[in-house]
């Protein structure tokens, strides 16, 4: 009985990880809100010259190495997104947006399992 409460318990958190299509969705998002500046394949690069006086900016890459510079747990990612981009409108992505890109990063990143539950403990980088 304690073997199936834990395959249960197991199937439950597995569940709760993110999905393909939170992560499709999050890739949707992120083309059309983040990639002008990060890049198609979030590899970062300049800011273009629509946004003014952030023109020539470097944006930090969102996957692959140097990925998601000065992030150390997900609910990092999740709380600048949702204050500070995307850098024409910031703070004009909904809650699902939100995560649904941070949902795409960590899947192109690492596929790390996400719930709002998980943001603060998911590691993007280890300290130091």
């Amino acid at each position: 009985m304690q073997f199936l409460t834990f395959v249960l318990c197991l199937s439950v958190s597995v569940a709760m990880a993110y999905t393909s299509q939170q992560a499709s969705r999050g890739e949707k998002v992120f083309s059309m809100k983040c990639a002008a500046c990060h890049g198609e394949n979030g590899q970062g690069g300049a800011v273009p010259a629509k946004f003014g006086e952030y023109a020539g900016m470097k944006a930090p890459p969102v996957a692959g190495p140097g990925a998601l510079p000065n992030m150390e747990t997900a609910q990092n990612v999740y709380s600048f997104l949702k204050n500070h981009m995307p850098l024409q409108r910031p703070g004009s992505l909904s809650k699902m947006e939100a995560l649904d890109i941070v949902a795409f990063d960590l899947k192109a990143n690492s596929d790390k399992a996400l719930t709002m539950k998980e943001l603060p403990s998911l590691k993007i980088h280890s300290g130091g």
